[in-house]
């Protein structure tokens, strides 16, 4: 028969949970992994911002003089604006939480279920300590975060063995977007 917890005497809320019968009676000595930094990885180059800006607006200047067109002019422009905006805002702060059920980026949740893959990407030459996630969701595909001051190898040896590792490439748009801190 199960144990009946009375929720008016404290010491059986505080006892341990009991064992899942998944885990063959073994306590994982790792339940979840959490920190507390920024939420996504934010270090712009701002000369690459300001070219990038220079050709929106240049665009923009260009399109103007030989079609006339107001309304992609005003879009070139606002675009750019848009860029110096977010390359010098500073990145949200939240709890980032790893456990057997999935992983919370600050108040956003992805379940096992939803994740495909992970991949460690360890570059400390060009200043990169990041954990991409690879959605089954075909308009969310990857999910990068930022790993601060956590240990990768502590991070891979608890994923592996709920989520396959798979090696993800960066693309050309994911080595722009890094570099221009977006």
């Amino acid at each position: 028969m199960a144990k009946i917890i009375d929720l008016r005497k404290k010491s059986d809320i505080l006892e341990k949970p009991a064992v899942s019968p998944e885990t063959n009676g073994v306590r994982s000595p790792v339940e979840s992994i959490v920190w507390f930094g920024p939420l996504y990885y934010h270090s712009p180059d701002f000369k690459a911002v300001r070219v990038v800006v220079t050709l929106l607006w240049l665009t923009a200047a260009l399109l103007q003089i030989f079609q006339k067109n107001i309304t992609t002019t005003i879009f070139f422009v606002l675009l750019g604006l848009m860029i110096i905006i977010h390359a010098k805002k500073k990145p949200a702060e939240g709890e980032i939480k790893i456990s057997p059920l999935g992983v919370q980026v600050g108040e956003r949740s992805f379940n096992q279920q939803e994740l495909k893959s992970f991949w460690i990407d360890y570059r400390p030459d060009v200043g990169v300590k990041e954990l991409s996630l690879q959605m089954r969701k075909w308009y969310l595909p990857y999910i990068r975060v930022p790993l601060n001051s956590q240990n990768p190898i502590q991070i891979r040896s608890f994923l592996i063995k709920f989520i396959p590792e798979v090696q993800h490439e960066e693309t050309l748009a994911d080595s722009i977007m890094h570099r221009l801190g977006l």
